[in-house]
């Protein structure tokens, strides 16, 4: 894998849903969350927050 398709960025949990957060790049990040049976569930991959 090419280093900069590495997600570098330390997880960092969402305030008011129970998700995470990690910057793909400058101006993107995925969000997700991990279900008690270990599901990955994409909530958003791209913008931030409202862009």
């Amino acid at each position: 894998m090419h280093e900069s398709h590495r997600l570098t960025e330390k997880p960092e949990p969402l305030r008011h849903r129970k998700a995470w957060s990690r910057r793909i790049d400058d101006v993107n990040r995925l969000v997700y969350n991990i279900d008690e049976n270990g599901f990955l569930w994409i909530i958003s991959c791209r913008g931030h927050y409202a862009d």
